[in-house]
């Protein structure tokens, strides 16, 4: 995995936000923070790296493939609050994740064309989803390595239940993870929900990462 580090004022906070498959940190710069900012992304491994003492807070905030990749290598001891978006520890699951055929049909399509289709998908519309392609600055073949590896993690590695999220988001539009296996999931964790007028990627409701952790 990369990480980008964002510094603003060193005043020992940080938002912590595991993005999902095939992002990159770019399209994100539009939300502020007055904390400083990680953004994971590129799950071609999970080597994650120690959070400095000097973040006395430390707020998660994990999107879509990240809230799995969030509950398998962050330590929470020092988490003030963990939100996840779009997504659940069973990323791949009929019932409480992407359905097993959606998630190998991913895999076994991509290509230029039909990562233009699930952009627009997980956008909701043709013009956002051109858009968050546009300032896609990754290769085709590293999206392929990268949904591969998660495959393949996803099926060995037994899912963290114990993570202590402290709400889920969920998107009512999300053609990539349904609703109602979102829903399904968190009820059945106890986790309180809030419900989304929006896509699979909602961030366009937000002008800040506070926003997300500070409801």
């Amino acid at each position: 995995m990369k990480v980008e580090k964002m510094t603003s004022n060193g005043a020992g906070q940080l938002t912590l936000f595991l993005s999902g498959w095939a992002a990159s940190p770019v399209q994100f710069n539009f939300l502020h923070s007055d904390s400083d900012v990680w953004i994971v992304y590129d799950y071609r491994d999970l080597d994650f790296p120690p959070i400095p003492d000097a973040y006395r807070e430390v707020h998660l905030v994990a999107w879509s493939m990240g809230v799995w990749v969030a509950s398998q290598v962050v330590p929470h001891e020092r988490l003030r609050s963990a939100i996840a978006i779009n997504g659940t520890p069973y990323p791949v699951h009929d019932v409480w994740g992407i359905p097993r055929a959606v998630f190998q049909g991913t895999l076994e399509r991509l290509d230029e064309a039909n990562f233009a289709r699930f952009c627009r998908r997980m956008c909701g519309s043709r013009t956002l989803g051109k858009q968050f392609e546009a300032l896609n600055d990754r290769r085709i073949s590293e999206l392929q390595e990268e949904l591969s590896f998660l495959c393949r993690e996803v099926e060995t590695r037994i899912p963290r239940e114990d993570f202590p999220w402290s709400r889920a988001l969920v998107s009512r539009l999300d053609h990539i993870f349904p609703a109602e296996n979102l829903r399904c999931y968190w009820s059945r964790a106890g986790v309180p929900i809030e419900e989304l007028d929006a896509p699979h990627h909602p961030f366009h409701l937000w002008k800040s990462w506070e926003e997300l952790w500070m409801r």
